[in-house]
Order: C-alpha cells, then structure tokens, then sequence
C-alpha cells in the first residue's frame, strides 16, 4: 500500500513540474548580443509561440524589452515566436546597453514565466582611428615654407581638447610638437607638425592616443592604445597616399590624396579613368576631386595616374600609378532640411524641403490635430494611428476553460488628432530642390475640413520604421505677433503672404492647464488688446495663443517662440509683485554684540509717490535663517519709518538678515548686517602711480603712503604689494563707432607678489617692471593692490591701475549697424588706425576677406555613405595696405554666405574683425549656408539721455525692407506703431514723458511678404533702452560742520535740504566705515535706476517655411574677488566706536 501511495505521489509531481514547464518560455536566439551596428533591426526568438497571427506585422509601443540606457523605438512580431525591435534613431557610439525581458511579453499568451538564465547585453563598436593621412603645404598663402599636415580620421566623432592630453605624435622615433587646426568635435582631425624642416628623404611618421579617450555622445573611453603609421615623403617627391569615392545617386566624387597640394594646371593629362568618364576638377589642401555624372553606383574603375604630376612646392611624383575605384552605398535617411520650422504659408506654394537618401519608397501620413487638443499635443507630442497598420493598439489574451483564447483589444492611448489622408509615394516622383525634395501639401485632401487644427505629417520608410521624420505644421495665412507685461497680452495679426494688418481675427489665450485666460478680437490695425486672468496658481501662466477667421487657423506657442533678447542689453532692476519699491539704509552695516543697529525704511510706489502710512512687518533673521525679532511699523506722511534693534551680547556671529513685508506678506526689500567681533581699522591707507600708462620694458613706481586714523604717520608697518594684469578693451575718444576689439589673441593674465616695511613717515616705494612678452597683445590693465598691516596684524588695502599699451598702433573697424549686404553690390567697410593716445596715424595693416562656407557632402559611415555638413573657409582677399582716417575696404560679395573682415598689424596673429552676410537673388551656390531667419535691427538714438518733454529721434538700420513694429515699452507695454522701410533705414520721433523716467524701451520687429526670395531671413529683431530723466526729482543736500574737533566735545551740524522733506543725518568713526567699504546710502541713485524690460516678447515668424519652387539642381567682472575684506574675529570691547544715529528729521520751511 504504502508504494503504490509514492508511486501515486511520485506521478502527480511529475504531472506538475511538466505543467510548469509547459507555462514557461525561453530566448532561443537573438542578435543583440556582443558587438552590434547603430543601425539595425534587433531580433528575438522564443521557444514558444507568444502571439497569434492577427497581431504580426505591427509595428507596437508596448515595452516588451527594456533597454539600458534606454533605446527609443517599436516593437513588431515578425512571427508567433519573433519579436522585432526597430530604433527610432542610431545607436549611441562606444555605449554599452543591457535588455531585460519584461512580463509584456507573455500578455497575449498562456505562458506565465520567462526563463532567462543570463543577462543580455550588447555593446555598439568601441572608438578606432581608422585611417591617418599627411600631405606637405605651404605653411602661408604664397609664401614657400613647407609644412607637414596630417589628417586623422577616427570612426565617431571626438573632441579636439581631449585628443589633445592623450595624443602622441613621432617622427623618426623622436617626439615632435604639434597643433590642432580642427577647434570643434569631428571625426577628421587636422593637425600641422611644429618646427619641422623637411629633408629630401622618407620619414616614419607614428601616432599614438594614449587609452581613455572617450568619443562625444559615447560612454565607453579606450581600453588600449590607438595607433597609426604613416610614411612621410620628401617634401621633393609627390605620392599619391590614398583614393576615395563616393556617390549620390547623382554624381560620382573621386577623391585622391597626395603627399603634397597639387598645383592649379590641367590634370587631366595626367589622370585619366578606364572606362573612360569626363570628369571636372577641384582641388584640394589635400589633392584633387574629380566629379562627374557619369559614374554609375553599379559600376568599377581603374584610375590611372600618370608621372609628370607636380606639387605645389616642387614635387614630381616619379612613377604612374594605378587604383581601382568603386562607389559605396548610401545610407538611407528622411529629414526635413528646415531643421525648427512650423507654420507653413497657407497661400504660398505649400513646399516642403525633405531630404531623402537611398530610401525608393516613402509612406506620407498626414494627421489633423482638434483646437482644443493643441497645448496637449505640443507639450507631449503625437503619433499617428494608422488603422490598417492597427498602431496605438494593445491587445492581450483572456484565458478560456475549454483551452480557447480570446483576443480582447483596448485603446490605451489619448488620441490628440485623427489620420486624414495616408499615401505611398515614389521618391524619384518628388521634385527636385538643391539637394532634397520637395513635399507638396496642398495636394492632399483634407477628410475633416469642418474641424479646426493644424495639421502632424510624418514621412517615413515603407521599410525601416526608424528612417523618418514628423513635424507639426499650421497651414495658415496668420502670422502672430504677441507681447505680455503687466497683467495684459497685446497680440498684432499680420498676413504672412503680404506683410498686411489683419482685422476681425478672433484671438483665444490658454493658461498651462488649457484654461481660457481672455479672448479678443483684432481692430482694423491688427490689432488685439487682452486683459488676462490673473490667479496665484502655475497652471495659468499663459502658455498658448489660437488665432482664428472664418476660414483660417493657426497658434502660437509660448514653448519655443520667446524672442531671446540675452544679446541685447534689457537688463536692470525688476519691481515686486506688490507695486511698491522700499529702500532700507543704516548709518553702517558692520556691529558688535552688544551694539544697536539703526536702520530706517522708505517706501514709494511705481510713480516714486509715498503710499502714505501704511503698516510694514520687519524680520530680523539670524545667520542660520530662524526669526530673531519682529516688528510692526506705521509709515509716517513721508513713507518712511524707523527702528532700532539690540544685538545681545552673547549674540551669534555672522551676516544677519532684514526684510521688509507689507501687509499682505510681499516681501519688498532686503538688507543684510554683519555682526562681528572686530577691531575698526587704525590706519589709512593711499596708493598712487607716477603714471597712467605705460608700454612694455617701461618701469611702474608707485607710493604707497599710510597715516594713523590718531595723527602720527604708520612707521615700520609691513606692507604687501599685488599686481595683476589682464586684458582691458581699447577705445579711442571721438570714435566712438569704431571697433577695436582684437580677436585670435593670446590670453594674458599675471600675477606678482612682493613686500617690505613703511620708512618713518610711513611711506612706501615700489616698481614694476613691464614684461617685454606683453607686446602685440592691445591694451592690458594693471592693478596694484597695496596693502598695509597694522600693529595687530589688521589688513588695510588700496588699489591703484594704469594701463599698458603693449602696440605702437591700434587697428579699427567702423560699425555701420549692418550685417547683411546685397550680393553682387560693393561694400566700402570704414578702417582706422590710432596711437595709444586715440589721434590718427597712417600705419601698415595686413587686410583679409574670408568666407565662411558650409558644404553638404557625403561622408563614410561604416558601409554606407551619408549627407553631412562641414564648414570650409577661403580667403578672398589677403593684401597689405596703408590704413588712416578716412581708409576703405571695397568688396564685392559674389556668392551667398557668411564671410568676416579681418584686420592685422604686419607679423600679427590677432586682428580686428567684423562678421557679415551676404544674400541676393542671383549669384548664391548650393554650398550656401543655413542660417538663423533671425536677423537683427540696429537702433540709434540721437542722444544718450533725454529729459523728459523732449523727442528722441531714433534711426533704425535693417537688414531687408520690409514692415517695422515700433513698440515703447518697459513694465508693459506703453505705445506702438508701425513704420515702413522700404531701403533698410528709417527714422522716427517719439515724445518722451514723465511716465518714461529713469528708462523706457524701444523695440522693433521687421517683418516681409513671405515670398519665394534667397533671402533666408524671415524677421529681425531689435532692443534699445532710453535713458529717461527730470531734474527736479533730485533733492540737492548740504552738510554744515567743523572740519575738525577734539573728543568729547559736542558739535552743532546744520543740514540745508528742500523745505519740509526728511532727512537722516549719521556720523560713524572712519576705521569702521573703512572696514566694509560702506557708501553713503543715496535713495536717488536707488529708486532711478535702469529697469528692467519687464515685457515678453513672442512671434512665429522664425518658424516659417521657407517659400520654395521646383529647382534644378546686473554687475560682472571680479572687482570685489581681488581683495577679500577681512573682519578681525578677536574680541575688541576695549575700543570705543563712533556711531550717530539721528532717525528721522523732518526740515522746517526754509
């Protein structure tokens, strides 16, 4: 009995561990394990089938498997039993991941465990040097020193200041100085050899990085050494030291590297291609190109070169040579080429510009976003659910008891809009534009066109999920214009086709939290004024604007339309919440425990007016943040109001806290108070040079002198002296509108120590001899920084500077408020050359034209080839000239682009230089670059400060002709109006009033028709504050007393001040005052001081689509850091201080 009972047992065990074996699954294969592309599908398969049939060929965002660091992307089962993970985008370089399977796998089966035994992990190709090339070049344009230059290409790109500490560079076995021409992260590297002076025979060139280099956007740094080496030919023989090609689909680019720059003859006696292809010429720092159209992709070449070729310094090469040459594949990629924008004209052309590479087949998808989905979309984004492809779907399996399983869909997901219009399109079918293609929208059909939004088009791969691209875009002829301050939100339509005001356009603004804040309408100028909620809660910040006609729609989001003004100078003091400005001052801000600090607070409103008596609640913080005291306070008549508050004398060190509140808890002001034990200073100190400037090999003497605060001179002190030196900008009086800032120059900043003790009558004398390495390096600036000891050690110190003129000759380029010039037109750019003393002088310059151009070239990656762009710069013009008063540059841009002005002195490696622009109608390449459509309007007033009453005559210069928005403008926004500039200039008057004071803003918004134009700008901007003042506001101050006196003998003071105003006097020992610096507290400078521009601006015109047709092809600096206050923390009871407190007093009527 008792066996058959264990066999019994023994059997329903092994029923039940085949059970459970059944109920798990297994990985059986992947290929995400080791080494694998950053571009590429990865595959799972199961020992079981996990799916049926009706959920393959889905593309799925359920997370199935989660990656570490995560990988964005979607899943679809190829199979029952394969699972398929597709990026969204390449694979980080040099990173290592790890994947986990998650229990969504098994949602849609009866499966309930998944056995996976080891980790998964897998690693993208670690960082290589892939290839290294060296070419002698002339060291200068037209000169004839030879240089070696060498290229180094790694497979990711790496940043040059970090190759720099692990890059070694040999030749012959001996180390040998280098410098990096390549300043920005690339994967090619360019570097020149230093002091090198070439033989006529072969070296052995060897380049080493040193472990630990790390590739940008990679995470895995070398674990060994990279090495590469290169055999360097004389510089007497030219060799040909590589052969690349590439292909676009359209041309074919043979690329030959030669040990030396080849010179500018004919080629083509020299080399030739076997089939024979006609090919044109450009040459290179490293060879020559050979293109043509002719190439096929399909096809291989022989490349023939024969002897006889000659180098720009005089090499032959020796021997003809022979290479195969074939063209590589491209790699597949869908982008839009307008990289951020968003509104598309709804009367233009409706093009969009995609570039499109080796991808035959594309799926356009085209989806309606609702009105009121639109804060939610722009804030999370959007995927379209396509129904035949069954996306945005989650299915899972309900278990059945007869074995069965039913498949039970839900919608997990928060539709923002609905697909209206999907279609397959072939490529080739798109029309051509420079380098990609053009997207037509208005051919589409619009399903809903009773609902209002803006339209999400994606264009993606009918292969790879991961080539795409998506893009929100508002099809509209609305363009926005908004400005937000004080509680009020002025909004300006325009249409974008012509530049004309827009009347009757209904205007919506939503909070963060999609709540309505005010609604509007646009006057007959355009025009919208809305006055917006305004509730302490986050969520109803304004966050978007919905303009809307009876036929038109569009947005504008405050996420990514703010005008950056960081370039402009709208910086300043900004008010409280509570409209009401308070100005705390003591008679000092260092005490003693035991002491009492005397404090007294005035109150204006925005208009500078007393507020009358109002309560005020005072805190009196400790060091560590806890309440000390509280005080509550009546203003009096004047709107001010006083206090006194005891330090005990067991009180805690440190720097003590007032703040001010008003009555409802807005804090108003703050001010802090040192309390310390410390000793006031006894000796006063003066530094003084015998000159204010000098030059290098010049010797600096300066007197330091120091008397006791009691009379006697300070003798026997010790002293110390710091100089340092830094770079100071040059200026040059009565040319104001000149340039002299120097660029390219070498860093100077120093530092020199020294010391000694004060004769008998406390008199110092020291020099400084100026180092002669500071010539050519413009103006510097020493500071002298003197510092006495007095007997108990105490520190006091003064500073003196003068400043060093390291060059004979200062270089100058006018500013004429423009940066954009009209192609094919001259442009005559005003130079100057001053003496240290700023008087004009004719002197030797060494002038360059350079244009800085941004090519889009095909670039290996791994097996393929793909799109990139790299910036080239060529030198127009290099000439030596005379440069006076009155001299010009005459230049005449030919070709669109971005180009500089450079100015030398002879032998110089800095200059003076201005950045400009220049685009036309004709004349632009296709290697023109994208630039910002953000350009920038210059304002000159006519005068640096007004009164108020007066007109400011305000000049505006412009970078295209167009229509201007003049707004003033400073908490909100005060008036506005448009003007017309039809020839990039115009000028206006504005009256200045009392409301503008101390400074207003004026700012400018240029805005064009939007049409088909090579003009990429699409709006400029521009910010200017005016300083604003009226006289009267300012009470003159006298202070009658004795100018000196013995202790304890009682003084009378009289103060003259304006009839009945209020007045504080206070009277505090030197040493103390001397300790802090302390400033006469002056309320004037306080309350009328510059503000800050306190309006928001926003605008979509940055954002534009560009019309396209079908083509062929508050206080900086470190003043305070050089010398360190200290405060003596010893006790000093013993020493009386003198401190008057008088409160406030109120003057009679004289």
């Amino acid at each position: 009995m008792r066996n058959r009972l264990l066999v019994s047992a023994l059997f329903v065990a092994t029923l039940l561990l085949a059970a459970c074996q059944r109920r798990t699954v297994s990985l059986n294969h992947t290929n995400a394990r080791g080494e694998v592309p950053r571009l590429g599908n990865l595959s799972f398969r199961f020992s079981k089938s996990l799916v049926s049939d009706s959920l393959l060929q889905q593309w799925d965002s359920t997370e199935y498997i989660r990656f570490e660091p995560r990988i964005a992307g979607r899943f679809r089962w190829e199979a029952p039993d394969e699972l398929v993970f597709s990026p969204r985008e390449p694979l980080a370089p040099a990173t290592t991941y790890r994947a986990t399977l998650r229990p969504e796998l098994l949602a849609h089966s009866r499966f309930n465990d998944i056995n996976s035994s080891e980790p998964l992990g897998f690693h993208t190709a670690g960082l290589g040097l892939s290839d290294a090339q060296m070419t002698w070049v002339l060291e200068e344009e037209g000169g004839r020193r030879a240089v070696p230059q060498l290229a180094l290409e790694f497979n990711y790109p790496v940043a040059p200041a970090a190759l720099k500490e692990h890059l070694e560079v040999s030749v012959d076995g001996q180390a040998t100085a280098y410098e990096l021409l390549t300043v920005s992260p690339a994967s090619g590297i360019l570097l020149r050899l230093r002091g090198f002076k070439g033989e006529d025979r072969s070296y052995a060139l060897k380049v080493r990085v040193r472990e630990g280099l790390q590739p940008e956007s990679g995470r895995n740094r070398t674990t060994e050494a990279l090495q590469a080496e290169v055999t360097m030919s004389s510089p007497y023989v030219l060799s040909v030291t590589g052969v690349s090609s590439e292909h676009d689909g359209t041309e074919g680019v043979v690329r030959i590297n030669t040990s030396q720059q080849l010179q500018g003859e004919n080629v083509t006696r020299y080399m030739r291609f076997e089939p024979a292809v006609p090919y044109t010429v450009e040459y290179t720092d490293w060879g020559v190109a050979l293109r043509s159209d002719k190439f096929s992709p399909e096809n291989t070449y022989e490349l023939h070169i024969d002897k006889g070729l000659r180098g720009r310094i005089g090499g032959v090469l020796k021997e003809a040579t022979s290479n195969p040459v074939a063209f590589g594949e491209l790699e597949s990629e869908i982008r839009f080429t307008s990289s951020k924008a968003l509104f598309l004209s709804k009367k233009g052309m409706g093009n969009i510009e995609v570039l499109i590479t080796n991808t035959p087949r594309v799926k356009l998808v085209i989806s309606k976003i609702y009105e009121s989905n639109l804060l939610m979309v722009q804030r999370n984004g959007y995927s379209p659910r396509v129904p035949d492809e069954g996306e945005a779907q989650h299915a899972s399996y309900r278990s059945e008891e007869d074995g069965e399983a039913e498949v039970e869909y839900e919608d997990n997901e928060l539709l923002g809009g609905d697909v209206i219009y999907t279609k397959e399109i072939d490529t080739r079918s798109l029309p051509r534009s420079g380098h990609g293609r053009l997207l037509n929208l208005k051919q589409f059909q619009d399903r809903l066109p009773d609902l209002r939004g803006v339209y999400h088009v994606e264009l993606r791969s009918t292969e790879d999920y991961w080539i795409r691209d998506s893009r929100l875009i508002s099809s509209s002829d609305i363009g926005l214009i908004a400005r937000q301050g004080s509680g009020k939100l002025y909004v300006f339509a325009n249409s974008i086709k012509n530049a004309t005001a827009l009347g009757g356009v209904a205007v919506q603004v939503y909070g963060a939290n999609n709540q309505l804040l005010g609604t509007g309408a646009t006057n007959g100028s355009g025009v919208a004024e809305l006055t917006l909620q305004r509730r302490a809660y986050a969520g109803f910040r304004p966050a978007m604007i919905i303009a809307k006609t009876d036929d038109d729609l569009t947005y504008l989001p405050f996420n990514g339309t703010r005008v950056k003004t960081s370039r402009f100078d709208v910086g300043g003091k900004h008010l409280n919440g509570a409209g009401m400005d308070a100005f705390v001052y003591a008679e000092r801000d260092i005490y003693r425990p035991g002491e009492t600090v005397h404090f007294a607070v005035l109150l204006r409103d925005q208009q500078w007016k007393s507020p009358g008596e109002l309560p005020l609640k005072l805190k009196f913080l400790l060091p560590n943040g806890k309440e000390f005291r509280s005080l509550l306070k009546s203003l009096n008549e004047g709107g001010a109001t006083e206090a006194a508050i005891d330090i005990p004398a067991a009180a805690i060190t440190g720097s003590y806290v007032l703040e001010v509140y008003s009555s409802n808890e807005v804090l108003l002001a703050t001010k802090n108070f040192m309390i310390e034990e410390f000793v006031p200073d006894r000796i006063k100190v003066t530094a003084k040079l015998d000159k204010g400037a000098y030059k290098p090999g010049e010797e600096a003497r300066l007197s330091v002198s120091a008397v006791n605060f009691f009379g006697p001179p300070a003798a026997g002190r010790n002293w110390e002296l710091e100089v340092q030196v830094k770079q100071k900008a040059f200026t040059a009086k009565g040319f104001s509108d000149f340039d002299f800032s120097l660029s390219g120059q070498a860093s100077v900043t120093d530092k020199e120590v020294k010391e000694g003790r004060t004769d008998a009558n406390g008199n110092a004398q020291e020099t400084y001899a100026v180092p002669e390495l500071y010539r050519g390096n413009g103006l510097l600036q020493a500071s002298f920084f003197a510092t006495v000891f007095d007997e108990t050690g105490r520190p006091v110190s003064r500073k003196a500077s003068a400043d060093i003129y390291t060059q004979e000759v200062f270089h100058g380029i006018r500013r004429d408020g423009y940066s954009y010039y009209p192609l094919n037109q001259g442009v005559s750019f005003q130079l100057l050359s001053v003496s240290p003393q700023g008087a004009p002088v004719n002197a030797r310059a060494r002038v360059q034209v350079i244009r800085h151009e941004y090519r889009t070239v095909l670039a290996r990656s791994g097996a393929y080839f793909r799109y990139e762009s790299q910036q080239q710069d060529r030198i127009l013009v290099d000439e030596e000239r005379n440069v006076g008063n009155g001299s010009a540059v005459l230049f005449v841009p030919r070709a669109a682009g971005a180009y500089e002005l450079r100015v030398y002195r002879p032998g110089a490696s800095a200059y003076v230089q201005k950045e400009f622009y220049s685009y036309g109608a004709w004349g632009s390449g296709g290697d023109a670059f994208d630039v910002d459509k953000e350009g920038n309007v210059s304002i000159e007033p006519d005068k640096e400060k007004y009164k108020a009453g007066e007109k400011a005559r305000v000049l505006f210069k412009t970078p295209f002709a167009g229509r201007l928005l003049v707004t003033v403008e400073r908490e909100g926004l005060l008036s506005w109006q448009y003007v017309d500039v039809p020839q990039r200039s115009a000028s206006i008057e504005l009256p200045l009033a009392g409301g503008h004071v101390p400074n207003v803003y004026i700012t400018a918004t240029l805005i064009k028709p939007h049409t088909m134009t090579d003009i990429p700008l699409t709006v400029a901007h521009g910010f200017k504050s005016i300083s604003v003042e009226e006289p009267a506001r300012h009470i003159a101050v006298s202070i009658e007393a004795q100018k000196a006196s013995r202790s304890n003998r009682r003084q009378s003071v009289r103060v003259k001040a304006a009839p009945n105003s209020w007045v504080t006097l206070a009277a505090v020992d030197n040493g103390v005052l001397q300790v802090t610096d302390f400033q006469t507290p002056d309320p004037y400078e306080y309350y009328y001081q510059k503000r800050a521009l306190d309006v928001l601006s926003y605008d979509m015109y940055p954002l534009l689509f560009p019309e396209l047709g079908a083509r062929l092809s508050s206080t900086g600096g470190d003043g305070n850091s050089d010398m360190n206050k200290r405060v003596n923390p010893m006790p000093a009871k013993r020493v009386r201080i003198l401190s008057y407190w008088s409160g406030l007093r109120k003057t009679d009527g004289s």
